[in-house]
C-alpha cells in the first residue's frame, strides 16, 4: 500500500499501487494531486517549498475563497457540450438565441417528453439532429430552468392545472 496526500487540503488515503507518472486528483477538494507522502513539500523560510527531488517552488500562492460557491466545475462536459451542439442545430434551424424569444412552457415540456421516450424505447440518436435524444432533453430543461428563474418569461407559463380536475 502507498500513503498518498492531497498537497492542497491535506486528505490522506492509501492505494494498492501508485505510479510516479500517475496524477490522481483529491477525491475530496477535487483541486489537489495526490502525491506519495515522502514526496511532501517542506517549507524553506516561509517563502519556497522543496521537494524530495530537489524542485523548489514558490510559495507565494494566491488564496480564493471560494467556500459554499456554485461548483460549477462539477458539471459534466459532455452535457455542456451536448447541450452547446443542440442549441448550435437550433441556430441554424430557426435563429441564434430564438429560445430567449420565449416558447410555451407546454411546448417545451412536449419536447421533453418525446425525447424521454424515445430514449426509454432504446433509441439513443435523434432522427432529424443526429444528435443525442438526452442532449436534447437537457437543453430544453435548461430552457425550462431559465424561463423558471425569470419573471420575464412568466406569460409562457401555459401548463395546464390538473390540480383543477375533481
Amino acid at each position: 500500500m502507498v500513503k498518498l496526500k492531497c498537497d492542497y487540503c491535506g486528505n490522506k488515503l492509501e492505494v494498492e499501487a501508485f505510479n510516479g507518472g500517475d496524477i490522481i486528483y483529491c477525491p475530496v477538494c477535487y483541486k489537489g494531486k495526490l502525491i506519495p507522502i515522502e514526496e511532501q513539500p517542506v517549507q524553506i523560510e516561509g517563502k519556497m517549498r522543496e521537494f524530495d527531488t530537489g524542485a523548489t517552488r514558490d510559495n507565494n500562492e494566491g488564496n480564493k475563497l471560494d467556500d459554499g460557491k456554485n461548483r460549477l466545475d462539477l458539471i459534466p462536459p459532455d452535457c455542456t457540450e451536448g447541450i452547446g451542439l443542440v442549441l448550435t442545430f437550433g441556430a441554424n434551424k430557426y435563429a441564434p438565441y430564438n429560445w430567449a424569444s420565449g416558447i410555451k412552457y407546454s411546448k417545451i415540456i412536449a419536447a421533453i417528453k418525446r425525447h424521454l421516450l424515445a430514449m426509454e424505447k432504446g433509441e439513443d440518436v435523434d432522427k432529424e439532429s443526429g444528435l443525442l435524444h438526452a442532449d436534447h432533453l437537457a437543453c430544453n430543461t435548461a430552457f425550462l430552468q431559465t424561463y423558471m428563474r425569470r419573471k420575464k418569461y412568466e406569460e409562457f407559463d401555459d401548463r395546464f392545472n390538473y390540480g383543477e380536475l375533481k
